[in-house]
């Protein structure tokens, strides 16, 4: 762990997947693939978490109206909320109907300091974009 960087502790990058070369994540990053993590699993997926995941993926290629965007992005945030760590999220979201990938961006308050993430997610994958300390 760098100088001055939050202690989540440490664990192995997986978003999606677990990343081929055993790459460890440290800082924010823990929370963010953590939150990440939430927003590509469907709730239920997980027998002993029934209530863990938002599955972003069904929102893509959607007739989302306004009201059902705001509720999207309310949604993300009370999932990102469920991680011990975050204190407050606030959540951004952009549907491109051009291309169907509908990103959201992530304002978070930790218990060690804010940052930002920025997840795309397609009809098929989530993508963690970035992860950036300070909000």
């Amino acid at each position: 762990m760098a100088e001055g960087e939050p202690d989540f502790g440490t664990a192995i990058s997986c978003v999606g997947d677990i990343a081929s070369d055993g790459r460890m994540v440290t800082g924010f990053a823990v929370v963010g693939e953590a939150i990440a993590r939430r927003w590509s699993t469907p709730r239920g997926r997980l027998i002993a978490y029934p209530n863990y995941g938002f599955d972003l993926t069904q929102y893509v290629n959607a007739d989302m109206s306004a009201r059902d965007i705001a509720s999207l992005r309310a949604a993300a945030a009370a999932e990102a909320e469920k991680e011990e760590t975050v204190e407050k999220c606030s959540v951004s979201a952009e549907l491109d109907t051009l291309t169907g990938i509908l990103t959201l961006t992530a304002k978070v308050d930790t218990t060690e300091g804010p940052f930002t993430l920025v997840v795309a997610a397609s009809d098929v994958t989530l993508d963690l974009l970035s992860i950036t300390a300070g909000a």
